[in-house]
């Protein structure tokens, strides 16, 4: 729709947010959660509520969102989920494919060669070189491009096709533990690449003897 008030957002908003919560397990006290049910709720509502009482609407107009598209080559089936694609309301062959981003900092934990994978997919699909590629940071009502041409996926294209073909031959795939990506891992508490670098990261603690109450101060 060109525009929702304020109060549609909100009901169509906490039907989708109840769904998921009935649907997906969710542990709120775990030690990486900063925010509350609530508080997360507020913040998307404010998000979208900002984004259509502005010009940066038009964006989610005459746009489809997760869009899955499989490429087959020799090597493996490709498969991707994009996003966002827009299509230009006049010249419906002018596409723009961009991914949403709900950081609080514009630039965080993304790489630009998400949007160009994208961009390879749909171009190989459809026969259509997308003309605009980018990043929508919600919370900023902001659009970040970036930039496309058809070097630069060539390019691209290139180094993926060789990675692939470098994993297709790989008969070994190594761990490559981070406290970032194993907190949300099934397998963290068994796995012996991650407890390894778990106990790495610790520092072995001082032990230091205070007074004749037996008391040990351990030093972490």
């Amino acid at each position: 729709m060109p525009y929702m008030p304020p109060e549609e957002i909100r009901f169509k908003l906490d039907k989708i947010y109840k769904g998921i919560l009935e649907t997906t397990p969710v542990d709120w006290n775990a030690s990486f959660v900063k925010y509350s049910k609530e508080e997360i709720f507020e913040q998307a509502f404010n998000d979208v509520f900002v984004i259509m009482d502005s010009s940066n609407q038009n964006f989610f107009l005459n746009t489809k969102s997760e869009v899955s598209i499989t490429v087959m080559t020799k090597d493996a089936d490709i498969t991707g989920r994009i996003d966002f694609v827009h299509a230009d309301a006049i010249n419906n062959s002018s596409i723009m494919i961009f991914d949403g981003k709900g950081t609080d900092k514009i630039g965080k934990n993304i790489d630009a060669n998400q949007v160009l994978f994208y961009a390879l997919l749909y171009y190989f699909h459809f026969k259509v070189m997308p003309e605009k590629l980018g990043f929508f940071y919600y919370r900023f009502n902001t659009y970040i491009p970036v930039p496309i041409n058809l070097d630069i996926l060539n390019e691209f294209r290139a180094k993926l096709s060789s990675s692939i073909s470098q994993m297709t031959k790989d008969v070994e795939f190594k761990a490559t533990p981070c406290y970032k990506a194993c907190r949300y891992c099934v397998y963290e508490t068994i796995c012996l690449d991650c407890l390894k670098a778990r106990a790495d990261r610790r520092k072995t603690p001082d032990l230091e003897l205070l007074d004749q109450d037996g008391l040990v101060e351990i030093g972490l």
